[in-house]
Parts: C-alpha cells; structure tokens; sequence
C-alpha cells in the first residue's frame, strides 16, 4: 500500500557552501529533510548547521559512519550538539560499534540510520567481497543485527523495503536512488526506483539528488516531487 507519511529528502551534493546555502533559503518553507554527504561537508561551517536548525529545517549527515566505537560514539554527539536529526551508521561495521552509537542516540533527538547495502552494488559486488548473500538477504542479514543493537531505522534500496518490513513492521526505511518518472537511472545507482514506485512500496523517505539540485529551478522540481508523494 502507498505510504502516506512518507517525506522527501533531498541531497545537496554541491561541491560549494554559496550553492548550498541559496538553495536551502528556498527551502524554507517546504516540508522536506536535507541531505547533506561527503562532497558539502568539508565545505560548510558550524554557523550553517545553526542556521539550518534556527530555520527549522530537518538535516540529515551522510557522513556513513565505519570506524572504532569509540570513535563513532563522539561523532554521534558531535553531530547531535550541532542539532541534526539524522546521521548514517555502516551497519556492516559491527555489534560494538551499533551498540555504541545507538547507545548515545538515546541521549539526543537525533535518529541513527543503519547503512545496509550500497545502491550502487549489486549481487557480484557483493561476492567479489567475500559476502555470498544476495543483496536482498545481505540486507536481512545486517537488519537483523541493527534490529537486536535497537536500531529501527535503516537505508536500502526501494527493491529491500519489503524484506526489511518483514523483520522490523515498524522500520523506518529511508531510500537513496529515486529518480523522477521518464529519466533514466544515473550511471552509478544500480538499483533505482521512481517517485511513485518508491511510495508505492512503502518508503519512509525518498531521498532524490541529482533530480533537484541539478535541476534550473530547484525549489519548483522539490515541490512537485512533494505533491506527488502526498
């Protein structure tokens, strides 16, 4: 069934703040989370953080968090402190290091998201790892592990939704990969859905990039994809 609470993030991948931040001043009054990955972090400033959160505006840090528990507990609240509501932990990176950052989410409102498989692997990536699961039950395999770490909230492709409900009813499943109806999947994205098969599938949150934020009118195409998942 369509998911009527789903929301739309959207990922700023620019490679500059002044892009950044006149994009996200549109965005003031849209209801939608931003995304913020690799490629803008080392760009933006603590100052950029307040305002998005003087502003009201959700953000979400895709810093895909792989390290020591040691070290991935002070950057959970490292980044809660600067006010964001979610941030991505590699749920491949282990029991200790789960228990770790679930354990100081507790403290904070922010929400931890546990990394499944990349939707720019597939089946063969998987097993040039060492990992002879399918993507789908590599998928139910890590769940399972963030499932009994308590994290509830979890980043896959639209294709795993169904199986990551299946062990968690509840799961808060975020989705990178869509794209808008008639374009074409990205050349890195091997498992991408659209807008309304995403919805259709129960997703949580929709997290669109290139489709925005390359687009001539940011702000119009956010819009639109909001409309639509309502």
């Amino acid at each position: 069934m369509p998911n009527s609470n789903a929301c739309l993030c959207v990922a700023l991948d620019y490679e500059d703040r002044r892009s950044f931040l006149a994009t996200v001043k549109n965005f003031e009054d849209l209801d939608l989370v931003v995304k913020i990955g690799l490629r803008l972090l080392p760009k933006l400033r603590t100052e950029d953080f307040e305002y998005l959160k003087e502003q009201g505006i959700p953000f979400f840090i895709d810093a895909k968090l792989y390290d020591i528990p040691s070290q991935v507990k002070s950057a959970v609240h490292a980044w809660a402190k600067l006010g964001a509501s979610y941030l991505t932990v590699h749920l491949s990176s282990g029991r200790s290091v789960l228990m770790a950052a679930q354990e100081a989410a507790k403290q904070t409102d922010m929400t931890i998201l546990g990394v499944s498989v990349l939707t720019s692997m597939d089946d063969a990536e998987l097993k040039e790892l060492g990992v002879e699961a399918n993507c789908k039950k590599q998928v139910r395999r890590l769940v399972s592990l963030g499932l009994s770490c308590g994290i509830k909230s979890f980043v896959s492709s639209v294709a795993e939704v169904q199986a990551i409900k299946e062990i968690v009813p509840n799961a808060f499943c975020v989705c990178p990969g869509i794209r808008l109806a008639g374009e074409s999947q990205h050349s890195d994205q091997k498992r991408s859905y659209t807008v309304a098969e995403a919805v259709s599938k129960g997703v949580s949150m929709l997290v669109v990039g290139r489709s925005v934020y390359q687009a001539d009118n940011p702000r119009a195409v956010a819009k639109k994809i909001i409309s639509e998942i309502s």
